[in-house]
């Protein structure tokens, strides 16, 4: 029997194949799978497996928010990607991106989402990195940060 389209993309990272592991996991989010929404959206806004695009990455995540197939933590994950992103684009759409970190914090356990919506909301100086964990990937599979060195805050 043959593996999902999920279960093939995490084979895939797990042996840094990264461009592989891109394709099936548009596989499975064109097949309904929210989570792999996320996924997606991470690739196109790190660079991993894919040219780097941040349009496209905030309408994979947009994507996975409408899902009815995604689980609740990936869910505030979506949001809080979404949020950041829109943070980047300028003031008109700082609303949206306040209301996306709000929901996604709503609960507590995703502290990322609170500790950025506390930088924005206190306008703390300098940017704020939404790479997972502090670190992403670019399209080799070399872990790196977007932003430059000393300016950048992981999740805070």
């Amino acid at each position: 029997m043959l593996a999902d389209p999920y279960d093939r993309a995490i084979r895939h990272r797990d042996a840094a194949s990264y461009p592989r592991a891109y394709v099936w996991w548009c596989r499975a989010a064109e097949a309904g799978d929210g989570d792999a929404w996320v996924d997606v959206g991470y690739c196109l806004e790190h660079g991993i497996g894919v040219r780097r695009d941040a349009f496209a990455a905030a309408r994979a995540f947009e994507r996975a928010i409408r899902s009815d197939y995604i689980t609740e933590w990936v869910q505030q994950e979506a949001c809080y990607r979404l949020g950041a992103l829109l943070l980047n684009r300028g003031a008109r759409v700082r609303r949206r991106a306040l209301q996306l970190l709000a929901e996604a914090s709503a609960d507590g356990d995703f502290p990322e989402a609170a500790a950025l919506l506390s930088a924005v909301e206190g306008e703390r100086p300098g940017n704020v990195c939404n790479c997972r964990r502090g670190r992403g990937r670019n399209v080799r599979g070399q872990a790196r940060c977007t932003l430059p060195r000393g300016r950048n805050r992981h999740g805070a």
